[in-house]
């Protein structure tokens, strides 16, 4: 085989396309649409229906592209993915392709941000626990707003299923500028 061996002689040099059809309510007009991608090798570029979206290049970590602007509700909307590999050294067999899930995200255009929550426990007991909270909040919208952000904690049960809420925060209003992040 003419395959190299750095990368197990594995084939995987290559340019791949996906497509994928799908409609979005009109229900959903002024809604933020996103799609994330787990996991894409290798120099992502991505399409809706005919229009560039963006290029994400590195094929090992996860990343958003905003179809806010090119979504069509209520019709048939096409996304196209190109994958390209042909250029792309590797130690080890990095795969090609999406290799892990892909998801539609919808929400409101005054939303937690992507990533948006950080939450710590620096200190905790057999009775208690310091929870410390951080809260980004994204204003998509050409107004100025105000969003109120109250946070509830829950135990888990074996499950990891929510079952009593334990804490809640105080209510905090943001007011948060046209296309900002707080």
């Amino acid at each position: 085989s003419d395959l190299t061996g750095e990368t197990g002689k594995l084939p995987w040099r290559g340019i791949g396309w996906y497509r994928k059809h799908f409609t979005v309510p009109t229900s959903d007009t002024g809604k933020q649409i996103f799609v994330d991608f787990d996991g894409a090798m290798a120099n992502a570029k991505i399409w809706l229906n005919g229009k560039y979206v963006g290029t994400w290049p590195y094929g090992y970590n996860s990343f958003r592209m905003d179809l806010t602007p090119f979504i069509k509700p209520g019709q048939q909307n096409v996304l196209a993915v190109r994958l390209d590999t042909e250029n792309w050294d590797s130690r080890w067999y990095p795969g090609a392709g999406i290799y892990r899930h892909v998801w539609l995200v919808k929400t409101n255009a005054v939303h937690v941000g992507h990533w948006g929550t950080y939450v710590t426990t620096p200190k905790i007991t057999d009775k208690s626990a310091l929870v410390q909270l951080a809260v980004t909040v994204d204003n998509a919208t050409n107004k100025k707003v105000n969003a109120v952000v109250r946070t509830s904690l829950y135990e888990l049960d074996i499950n990891n299923k929510p079952t009593a809420k334990v804490a809640t925060t105080k209510e905090s209003i943001l007011e948060l500028k046209p296309g900002s992040s707080m």
